[in-house]
């Protein structure tokens, strides 16, 4: 019997006209109500852990129910037997998954017209049905979406992602393969400049970039200030967004303004710089302290060049109303500054009324291998090496 061989139960219901699968962990049969419902099933839901055959077959027939508009599988994790022909699923709404390999995994996802979110898009040359054209097809497209393998990309295709048209688009990450050893810079900002997102943007992300120049659309000519996340990670941009007073260094170990002026991002709250080579000093000014009022959240890792970063001079705790024009980041919440080991700025610790947490690592020109506090726990803990004598007073302030 059905109901012996299986731990699960369905509720099944009509309501106008719409049906609805839920699977969770009770006894009952599962196979003839999914014969009944795959017609005109609308919503498909799993909770608990299932894996009976029985829900196995039903995951690998979901490509019939035509009428399916949400899928929810955050409690399955095998995609082997799901994704085959899951283009069929043309009135599909949401989708929602634990890991982003159920999204990236969809081929020809761009018949998925009425898709609300894709977590995931990976680019794969030479397979069709995987190309940046099949997101130009989602017009509804609005939440965070990661697009993977650029370096695979065409230029005329990265024009058909229309990025740009995507108003409901809120995160944006453009990721190349990093340490791959074919790399074609002129070929990699033109696609990065075909990928132009719309200009209400939340936050944005481009990772492991080859090429040498930053988009005019973050610079130049900038569409995105209104952005309140931006993360670069691994690129090796001749000049940078517009971020203050920016240094980077040539190969000869030349130093150069190496920041686009111009338009500044108004709301930016959190600011990550990772991996970034030609990176070499953030120096302070009496006009850059506009671009930070907002920022809470500031890390900078893996930038082996750099040796200072804009902390103002001001070490009070509680900064008068005056003092607040001056100071760089009057409302940092949390700061991480690891393995930039030339570093000799460190940023006074608290440095403002909304301060949370740092943690400074691997800084081997101050001799501090570990500083870490919390503000929540009002915990300290420091570990240096032989080169760390001590910690001075625009380091640790006392109120």
């Amino acid at each position: 019997m059905m109901q012996a061989l299986f731990v699960y139960s369905v509720i099944y219901s009509k309501m106008q006209n719409r049906c609805a699968l839920y699977i969770c962990q009770q006894c009952t049969t599962l196979w003839s109500l999914y014969c009944t419902t795959s017609e005109s099933l609308s919503i498909f839901a799993i909770y608990g852990f299932c894996q009976c055959l029985v829900v196995i077959k039903v995951y690998q027939c979901l490509s019939r129910f035509y009428h399916l508009r949400v899928l929810d599988i955050r409690q399955w994790y095998d995609d082997r037997s799901l994704l085959a022909d899951m283009a069929n699923l043309v009135k599909l709404r949401h989708f929602l998954v634990e890991t982003y390999k159920f999204h990236s995994n969809i081929c020809n996802v761009g018949k998925l017209h009425n898709l609300q979110e894709l977590q995931s898009f990976e680019v794969r040359r030479g397979r069709s049905g995987f190309e940046l054209r099949e997101l130009g097809k989602l017009e509804e497209l609005g939440g965070s979406l990661a697009i993977y393998n650029l370096e695979k990309a065409l230029v005329n295709e990265a024009h058909e992602a229309k990025l740009l048209y995507k108003n409901r688009l809120q995160k944006l990450t453009l990721s190349w393969e990093e340490g791959r050893s074919n790399v074609s810079p002129d070929l990699e900002d033109k696609v990065l400049e075909s990928l132009r997102p719309h200009s209400n943007l939340h936050e944005l992300c481009i990772d492991g970039h080859g090429g040498l120049t930053c988009p005019t659309w973050l610079g130049t000519n900038m569409s995105t200030k209104g952005v309140e996340g931006l993360i670069l990670k691994h690129t090796n941009w001749e000049f940078l967004p517009p971020l203050g007073e920016l240094y980077l260094i040539r190969e000869s170990g030349e130093e150069y303004l190496g920041c686009i002026t111009g338009t500044f991002f108004r709301n930016l709250k959190m600011l990550k710089l990772i991996g970034l080579p030609r990176f070499s000093r953030w120096a302070a000014n009496e006009v850059c302290p506009w671009y930070f009022s907002l920022l809470e959240v500031l890390v900078v890792k893996g930038c082996a060049e750099l040796t200072e970063l804009p902390f103002s001079s001001n070490t009070s705790c509680y900064p008068s109303k005056r003092d607040l024009n001056l100071t760089w980041f009057p409302r940092l919440k949390r700061i991480k500054i690891v393995d930039c080991p030339k570093l000799r700025s460190l940023p006074p610790i608290p440095c403002s009324h909304t301060f949370c947490s740092v943690r400074l690592q691997g800084l081997v020109g101050r001799g501090l291998k570990v500083l870490d506090y919390s503000h929540e726990s009002s915990d300290l803990n420091i570990e240096g090496s032989d080169a760390l004598h001590s910690l001075d007073e625009t380091v640790l302030v006392v109120p």
